[in-house]
């Protein structure tokens, strides 16, 4: 069993109090009923193979949110996300959004100056770091070592003026999510309706920093629209290839199966878990269709 409130937050430039007539909401509130409804599904599945069930990701989740309200975490406040696809990711975004703060999804591939560029502009003041990115500031070589093969990495934000980072790992998390008791409960903070919810920074053809803003109501909008699209559709398990598609099929009771890496290890992933069978749709990016198509041996590597 689970219990959820919400708290409202004060006001900010970021996070306004709701008008009159407006009725404050978190966007991230459902996710923890629709987690503790089914403990035993599988929420989401990694390329390596490992996975988490509902179970698992809510306590995870409120675990972290915890943490970051312990730690300080303001409704309104801006916090980048430098983790990758999966279970941590997820955790993390839900987390920052029950706090009512900001998540900032930054695509590194436009190089570190357009990244830092980007954290400047979004004013983010947290930075949520898987350990092994957090650890490159130690070990010099091996982040050459990496660029050397074209592997894209975000930028250290140690230097960043004001920032605070937070090591989100994999075994730290599960060590929080076991002391997380029962019932689980955690009380969500509700902002106004057009407080911000998620700021996304993709990729470009110039180094200004551009990105799309989506409010707590536009996230909900959005997430129930597709919701409609498929509710004739049986569909259980998505296959989804950047992190906002991971919380899309979270938000609609769905598993989410994910990718990771670049245009073509992405495009590998997503045809292993086609010939696999275990899923039953795919949110597509359009350059994943178009390097698929590019496969040769495209033929092979569907379902016989």
């Amino acid at each position: 069993m689970s219990s959820f409130s919400s708290a409202q937050g004060p006001g900010s430039p970021s996070a306004p109090q709701s008008a009159p007539g407006e009725v404050p909401l978190n966007a991230a509130a459902p996710f923890l009923d629709i987690l503790a409804g089914t403990p035993d599904r599988t929420a989401v599945v990694e390329p390596g193979g490992r996975e988490v069930s509902y179970r698992g990701l809510l306590r995870r989740t409120v675990a972290l949110a915890g943490e970051l309200r312990a730690k300080g975490l303001k409704p309104g406040e801006r916090v980048v996300l430098q983790l990758p696809n999966g279970i941590e990711f997820a955790a993390s975004a839900l987390a920052v959004l029950l706090c009512g703060a900001v998540p900032v999804l930054i695509e590194p591939g436009m190089g570190h100056e357009v990244y830092l560029a980007r954290v400047r502009t979004a004013g983010v003041r947290w930075w949520l770091v898987h350990p092994l990115l957090a650890g490159l500031r130690a070990l010099p070589a091996a982040a050459e070592l990496l660029a050397r093969r074209e592997v894209e990495l975000p930028p250290p934000l140690w230097a960043v003026p004001g920032m605070r980072p937070v090591v989100v790992g994999p075994q730290r998390l599960s060590r929080s999510a076991k002391r997380v008791s029962e019932p689980v409960q955690f009380e969500a903070v509700q902002v106004a309706p057009e407080s911000d919810g998620v700021l996304v920074f993709t990729g470009g053809t110039t180094s200004e920093p551009k990105g799309v803003r989506l409010s707590h109501a536009a996230l909900d909008h959005y997430v129930s629209h597709i919701g409609g699209a498929i509710s004739d559709v049986a569909v259980e398990n998505f296959l989804a290839d950047t992190p906002q598609q991971v919380l899309y099929a979270l938000r609609l009771g769905r598993t989410a199966f994910v990718t990771r890496g670049q245009t073509r290890k992405r495009a590998e992933t997503v045809l292993q878990w086609v010939k696999s069978e275990r899923i039953d749709a795919y949110f597509g990016s359009p350059f994943v269709w178009t390097e698929m198509m590019l496969f040769p041996d495209l033929p092979n590597r569907l379902p016989g």
